[in-house]
């Protein structure tokens, strides 16, 4: 469902619909972004060769081998929301930065944290913290916010250096 929903109405839909919002601001499409507030990386567990989902316990050990990763990164993120295969990371960003060199980090982060390759658009919807990850089959989720600081920026060029990325993309 891709309807809009007013920040009214999110209690009424929390546990019967997927709630997301678009970390970047200015509208739904990557075209409409005026303001780039985040890099951000969706990290799932996947799917088994059935399509169905992972059971608990192996989505606990993916969960727990990734935060390793995440804690051994060497620029700690602003934000972690805990989602039901995984997690959603944000690092929180400062400065003014072009799309085409936001698109540059935003793959390089992807690639090392072997991220959905298909959240990579400036207009990317995420899970809304606090919201019920609902699927018919499954029990529901509370995806919630397990690390949160947003006093401690990355800046762009450290991104970029750390990647091997020129700033002028």
């Amino acid at each position: 469902n891709d309807k809009e929903i007013p920040m009214s109405e999110i209690k009424n839909h929390n546990h019967i619909d997927d709630l997301f919002f678009i970390p970047n601001g200015g509208g739904r499409l990557s075209s409409d972004i005026t303001k780039i507030n985040t890099f951000y990386v969706d990290i799932d567990c996947g799917k088994d060769k059935n399509d169905k989902y992972y059971d608990g316990k192996i989505v606990k050990e993916f969960k727990k081998s990734l935060m390793a990763k995440i804690n051994d990164f060497k620029f700690a993120p602003n934000a972690i929301c805990e989602t039901r295969n995984g997690y959603h990371i944000y690092w929180f960003i400062k400065e003014d930065i072009s799309p085409e060199l936001w698109k540059c980090i935003e793959k390089a982060l992807i690639k090392y944290f072997s991220g959905d390759k298909k959240v990579c658009s400036l207009a990317n919807q995420l899970r809304i913290p606090g919201t019920w990850w609902v699927k018919k089959g499954y029990n529901p989720f509370l995806c919630t916010i397990i690390r949160f600081d947003d006093d401690a920026f990355t800046s762009v060029d450290s991104f970029c250096k750390f990647f091997g990325i020129s700033a002028s993309n």
